[in-house]
């Protein structure tokens, strides 16, 4: 495991914004990762949180993939709110295991606060118990419905929605700040192009970006908040 994450990491750092998170903070990030991959497997079966074969699976299809747009996600709030001097503020909505939003909690550090929005019980007590193992002081959980949030972020982000659609995306743009964006993780440029299509009216942006060791197309959908 500790090889696989190193050099997904090293990979990674390959991105200016990211190595400027990730050095001198190598040690604690690294542990960090690595008891959240041991808490998902400990608790997988019971909580059906992802679905993986093996722990090197689990690390390069779901922490490392969840990690590698970081950087994108960075600049996108430089160029969005270039005046920012607080944590940015990101959610994770339908967080799940934590996915991205965990790993990209541990990477950003102080530089941004994430909510994850879950509902689903047996996988919200996952969370507070992960939260909890890896004393996350930037990471709240909401655990209820979208809906019934009242506060807003700079940024939304998710991975496990299938397709994107105005009716769907509606119910978030409200959770934005004026400027904010919805990250949308996708697989084929093809796939998020066909979405990117739904939204005439609305600024989008379709981003081609690499997961490490990861032989499979990746392409994020933003969604602007005007």
């Amino acid at each position: 495991m500790e090889k696989v994450l190193h050099n997904g990491i090293d990979i990674l750092c390959e991105d200016a914004a990211f190595a400027a998170l990730f050095y001198g903070r190598e040690d604690s990030i690294i542990s960090a990762l690595e008891l959240y991959v041991e808490e998902i497997e400990r608790f997988n079966s019971v909580c059906g949180l992802v679905s993986y074969k093996t722990k090197n699976e689990l690390i390069i299809r779901h922490i490392l993939d969840s990690l590698a747009p970081l950087g994108i996600i960075m600049r996108e709030l430089q160029t969005a709110f270039p005046d920012l001097k607080e944590q940015a503020q990101i959610c994770d909505f339908g967080s799940g295991a934590g996915l991205p939003g965990i790993p990209l909690a541990i990477t950003f550090g102080k530089t941004a606060f994430f909510t994850l929005i879950e509902r689903i019980p047996r996988r919200v007590n996952f969370l507070y118990n992960a939260l909890a193992l890896l004393s996350l002081k930037n990471v709240n959980i909401f655990d209820s419905d979208a809906e019934k949030a009242d506060f807003q972020f700079n940024a939304l982000c998710f991975r496990a929605v299938s397709e994107l659609n105005k009716k769907f995306t509606r119910r978030f743009m409200r959770l934005l700040l004026p400027g904010g964006f919805i990250v949308a993780y996708k697989g084929l440029y093809q796939n998020a192009a066909r979405e990117a299509a739904n939204f005439s009216g609305v600024n989008t942006k379709i981003i081609s970006y690499k997961s490490p060791m990861l032989d499979e197309e990746r392409a994020l959908l933003v969604l602007f908040n005007a």
